[in-house]
């Protein structure tokens, strides 16, 4: 009777570690690929979490301002009459704007999603808006301009190189003039500078953006 009693302590041994051993091997797998993709996924939700709390923090930071002025610091026209101008909204000032014309053109859910998908993937720095008077259709052409944003420290984190786009014919004026819009990929916060290169002129425009609170 004992000996059988010992017999069965020794079975159920066995059998509790050969499932300990199964759970262990389920839990913490060995295998490099399992473990490779594992962290990979784990990485990947962890910087998923950290953008949207970053663009929370951005969206209750914004939802602080009321507007943005942008005040031209230094650079001078070559010519008298000429024109050089810029305009910035941030990201949820441009999002305001889509809801309303949304609203007003009666755009279905999916339309109006699917936008602000879109621009929060190409300017969730907000958008530039140059305009530009020249005395000659080729001094108006954008592709001779270089748009470049720099942090309160004056360091660089955007610049783009306008494309070619033909000029207005002049209308009231002399000017043959163009506009541009630049969207900006990278977050920023203001204060912050916007030079604008002429590449026809030995100046560069620079302007400060500040915020306006509540």
């Amino acid at each position: 009777m004992k000996t059988n009693q010992l017999m069965l302590v020794a079975a159920c041994t066995v059998m509790l570690l050969a499932c300990n051993k199964n759970e262990k091997s389920v839990e913490t797998p060995t295998d490099p690929v399992v473990l490779k993709a594992a962290a990979a996924k784990d990485s990947i939700k962890k910087a998923e979490a950290a953008e949207l709390e970053l663009f929370r923090q951005d969206s209750i930071e914004s939802s602080k301002i009321k507007s943005y002025t942008v005040k031209k610091i230094s650079g001078k026209q070559k010519y008298s009459g000429e024109k050089t101008s810029i305009k910035y909204n941030s990201f949820n000032q441009e999002i305001k704007s889509i809801k309303e014309r949304a609203d007003k053109e009666m755009w279905t859910k999916e339309k109006l999603e699917s936008t602000i998908t879109e621009l929060k993937q190409l300017s969730i720095g907000g958008t530039i808006q140059l305009d530009i008077e020249r005395l000659t259709i080729a001094s108006a052409n954008t592709e001779y301009f270089s748009v470049i944003v720099k942090d309160s420290n004056d360091t660089e984190i955007y610049r783009e190189d306008l494309k070619n786009s033909i000029p207005n014919t002049p209308s009231g004026s002399e000017n043959w003039w163009n506009i541009a819009t630049v969207f900006v990929p990278k977050r920023i916060k203001a204060p912050f500078y916007i030079y604008v290169v002429d590449k026809l002129d030995g100046t560069p425009f620079k302007y400060q953006v500040t915020a306006v609170n509540k």
